[in-house]
């Protein structure tokens, strides 16, 4: 009887709990479902301006497509136009487009006479100069594709950035000339030189490329008019590892990237943009040249960058755009305060890599009203652009569009191998909500937007294609940096997939404790794991450039109990008057890594934390750290 009495009253609470448990698996979809369409129509005027920009510069690229036009006729019909008009500023210098046409047709007479033709390569190793411009421009006008390479490369590095193309000759400036006789046993010895500036060389093997500009006609060459898919330059990756590897730059590539910066900054004919970045560089050869060759946006270049005299030249310019890769912003708010900090027209300022104190500073110190804080590397077809302002963000993607349906996915991927975790089925999984994975964009061949033309060494082309996504057969390019969504679609930088290391059976992501490290010391520093031989996984290392300006210790420690849990925390601090940087601004992680932390090796000051207070590292206590002796 108690049985049936049991059975009785489980029977009946299933009756009451069932209905229960349904209607709260049904209130949870339907709150999804609400939340989801309230983020839809929140989102929606954002997504519709940005969908707007996408369908002007997507008919922009097809159409240049179809028309085959080329950064030479796009140039050409500027200077119908605008042929008085300013084209670049550079020191006390004016060229118009007129001026640009005739010194680029001089140079195009120049290689055309010496028998250089459609197909050939040239390296070009010269500083910032309105000349540097006329030169490939010129080159382009007869096919022979410029390479342009890094002007800090010595020995090997320049060695492999010359011979890598196969580069029939090489132009470079006076200043580079000890570079160049350096390595001219190591390379092509057919190769012609040829020296910009300075007096006439008096080695007869080298040709003076200003007395053959003197005598050479401004005439428009005979040539056929390069077409939209032919090649123009080589822009060499930064060489953070390894050698630097040729991008292959086409007519349509140096289109895509220009008109993307259009439709970003809503760029028109009266505004002038600044840049300092070394025109070797895609940020400055391509999207700032671009304007002015392309849009008729005149250009202001600086030979070298100077954090003091940015705004300065901005003013003097009357520039309403400034440009900026890496630490620059950093750079220019560590300069003392000056009463004409906003004495200029800057209004917006477009470029890679801002940390977000940093963005907040040049906001408010000096008067700049938006931030564009792009994504897309030189060989990637990933563009992104922060058209909202929101704080750290570098682009969104539309919440009113299925995933499915945009090119651009962010998938979950192993840290450490860096290679894409895939489901069951054999495809890869798109990241949930605040997840971090790798930012991929899906590759259709031929197309002006969606396309991936890769580096000129196919091997390394390969290497970045991903295979059978989400459908057989599909493709995409692979970006190698770990980012994370929004629930509203914004997009966060996290980390190069090679800059996490695993620590303690976590993840640590350099990025994040720069961004809180910096903060803190005010001070610029690099995050990265170093080996040690007996430990599993790669110890957290800061070097920090101090500037003269002392590490208070006992603070840091306490505030990076507050930010960063333990393992994230770094245990050993070296202390340098500079950072190892490229000349595109990235810190060379790697050499530091390599670098190690024997204070027997390094002449730099090192700290190590050593129960819970940091201590200046000796050869006992590192011989100690190597045998075991003291435990991390």
């Amino acid at each position: 009887m108690k049985q049936l009495v049991k059975f009785i009253l489980c029977l009946s609470l299933s009756f009451v709990f069932w209905p229960l448990t349904i209607w709260i698996i049904v209130l949870k979809h339907i709150y999804k479902f609400v939340w989801k369409m309230f983020i839809i129509l929140k989102t929606l005027p954002r997504d519709i301006r940005y969908m707007y920009i996408m369908t002007n510069f997507t008919s922009k690229m097809f159409y240049c497509q179809q028309q085959e036009c080329s950064v030479v006729s796009l140039f050409r019909d500027l200077l119908k136009k605008y042929p008085t008009k300013p084209c670049c500023y550079f020191e006390n210098q004016v060229y118009t487009y007129h001026d640009i046409e005739d010194y680029s047709n001089k140079v195009a007479n120049v290689f055309q006479s010496q028998n250089y033709k459609k197909g050939d390569v040239i390296s070009l190793v010269m500083e910032n100069c309105t000349e540097y411009v006329c030169i490939w421009l010129g080159l382009a006008k007869i096919g022979v594709t410029t390479a342009l390479i890094n002007t800090n490369l010595r020995g090997k590095s320049l060695i492999h950035c010359i011979n890598s193309p196969k580069s029939k000759a090489i132009i470079y400036s006076e200043e580079l000339t000890t570079a160049i006789e350096n390595i001219k046993g190591d390379i092509n010895l057919t190769l012609d030189r040829y020296q910009f500036g300075g007096k006439t060389p008096s080695n007869s093997e080298v040709y003076s490329l200003n007395d053959l500009l003197t005598k050479a006609p401004t005439l428009n060459p005979t040539f056929e008019c390069p077409k939209f898919n032919d090649s123009l330059l080589y822009i060499y990756t930064s060489g953070t590892t390894g050698f630097p590897k040729p991008v292959i730059i086409n007519h349509s590539r140096f289109i895509f990237f220009t008109y993307y910066a259009q439709e970003l900054l809503s760029l028109q004919t009266g505004d002038i943009i600044y840049t300092p970045i070394p025109l070797y560089h895609t940020a400055g050869g391509v999207l700032g040249l671009g304007a002015a060759l392309i849009l008729g946006v005149p250009i202001a270049i600086r030979k070298k960058f100077s954090a003091s005299a940015y705004f300065s030249d901005c003013a003097k310019f009357k520039c309403t755009v400034g440009q900026y890769i890496g630490e620059i912003g950093r750079y220019i708010i560590s300069t003392p305060k000056k009463p004409e900090d906003k004495f200029h027209n800057v209004k917006k300022m477009i470029g890679v890599g801002m940390r977000s104190p940093v963005w907040k500073v040049l906001k408010t110190r000096f008067g700049v009203k938006d931030i564009v804080e792009m994504y897309g590397a030189t060989e990637s077809n990933i563009v992104f652009g922060n058209l909202s302002g929101k704080l750290g963000s570098f682009g969104y993607i539309p919440r009113c569009v299925p995933q499915s349906m945009s090119p651009f996915s962010v998938i979950k991927i192993n840290v450490e191998t860096g290679e894409p975790i895939r489901g069951k089925d054999g495809f890869c999984i798109r990241c949930d909500v605040g997840e971090s994975g790798m930012l991929i964009g899906k590759i259709i061949s031929g197309d002006p937007v969606l396309d991936f033309t890769g580096y000129l060494d196919e091997k390394a082309t390969k290497s970045k294609i991903l295979h059978n996504v989400f459908l057989k057969d599909d493709k995409a390019f692979m970006s190698g940096d770990l980012v994370f969504m929004d629930e509203e679609g914004y997009l966060y930088f996290k980390d190069r997939t090679g800059d996490t290391y695993r620590w303690k059976g976590e993840n640590v992501s350099t990025s994040e404790v720069e961004t809180i490290v910096s903060g803190i010391l005010n001070q610029v520093c690099t995050a990265y794991g170093v080996k040690i031989n007996h430990v599993d996984g790669r110890v957290g290392m800061l070097a920090i450039n101090d500037k003269g300006n002392p590490v208070d210790f006992g603070t840091l420690l306490q505030e990076l109990d507050k930010h960063l849990p333990r393992y994230a925390q770094p245990h050993f601090i070296r202390i340098m008057d500079s950072l190892p940087i490229t000349a595109t601004f990235k810190v060379q992680k790697v050499r530091l890594q390599e670098d190690g932390f024997n204070p027997d090796i390094i002449k730099d000051k090192i700290y190590f934390k050593l129960n819970n207070e940091f201590v200046l590292l000796t050869s006992k206590i590192y011989n100690d750290i190597l045998s075991g002796k003291i435990r991390l």
